[in-house]
């Protein structure tokens, strides 16, 4: 559940970085990695007034989002340096009754340390480079840095998601999606910006598997969705990338809704949605303005 304290203190948040980065030069950043694209925020008028919302909003009354097939690539195969230096283990659950095991190591450099890990299944290992220090500094597992879901994506018994890990490339909130391919027996994986959650968005009784990505330096908050057609998978692009947006706009997931909604706010419309949609099949319907 989203309480207004939260969307409070991640409005003002957003607007700070706004306001410093603003000054950095007029770009557009680009976040994403696969398919997953982020709503830029366009600097040259990253100070303009928004103006009335009752002028200027307007938002489709169905949103078609568009699905392309996710791509994902197997892990590398390796072992540990001999000057790795071992921390700890974390567990990832059991596929194919041998555990998933991940090995978390620390390199010191006279410039900095770095995190590298080992994910170990039966006798096969596999490097993941880059994780964040928090994994040595916080045992809790907790799920903003590594996730365990031992879950098949819906409508489908090939793909099943095993969990995320934080990878600390290219900046804070971007994860690397472990995936087990049944049918060829290997462990493939793909980089996402966002937090992870399975919720049943249609109530038609399957969970779709949300990104939610929070928000990071020029790009708001915003939402992509995967599901599985004919058994293989597919991405959304994200719901403004879809859509013709509002100056400031960003989508969250309402989950403590029934059925959930994906609600889309305004950094001026003071912590209301504006606009809340159902999904279904791909498609994002209006069944609320709060402006009308």
């Amino acid at each position: 559940m989203i309480g207004g304290d939260w969307m409070k203190s991640t409005i003002h948040l957003m607007l700070i970085f706004l306001l410093f980065l603003t000054g950095c030069g007029n770009k557009n950043s680009n976040l994403h990695t696969s398919e997953v694209s982020v709503l830029s925020i366009n600097t040259e008028n990253a100070n303009n007034d928004f103006g009335d919302l009752d002028e200027v909003y307007s938002l489709p009354d169905i949103i078609d989002l568009t699905f392309n097939q996710v791509e994902m690539e197997e892990l590398q195969e390796g072992d540990a340096a001999t000057d790795w230096k071992y921390v700890r283990s974390i567990s990832f659950g059991e596929i194919e009754n041998s555990n998933v095991v991940l090995e978390i190591y620390e390199i010191t450099t006279p410039s900095a340390n770095q995190i590298n890990g080992v994910l170990k299944l039966n006798n096969n290992q596999f490097l993941m480079i880059d994780l964040p220090t928090i994994l040595i500094e916080n045992d809790s597992n907790s799920c903003s840095q590594v996730c365990i879901f031992q879950q098949y994506f819906s409508n489908q018994e090939r793909y099943k998601l095993i969990g995320t890990v934080d990878i600390s490339l290219n900046g804070p909130g971007l994860k690397k999606y472990l995936i087990y391919d049944e049918t060829n027996r290997k462990i493939l994986h793909l980089d996402l910006w966002g937090e992870p959650i399975f919720i049943d968005l249609d109530a038609d009784g399957n969970d779709e598997f949300i990104i939610q990505f929070q928000g990071l330096h020029l790009s708001w908050p915003d939402i992509s969705i995967i599901r599985s057609n004919e058994g293989e998978l597919e991405i959304s692009t994200s719901v403004f990338n879809s859509i013709q947006k509002n100056q400031g706009d960003f989508a969250i997931l309402s989950n403590d809704k029934n059925p959930p909604l994906i609600s889309i706010l305004n950094v001026e419309s003071e912590n209301e949605a504006i606009y809340n949609y159902t999904y279904h099949q791909g498609v994002l319907e209006k069944v609320k303005s709060n402006n009308n």
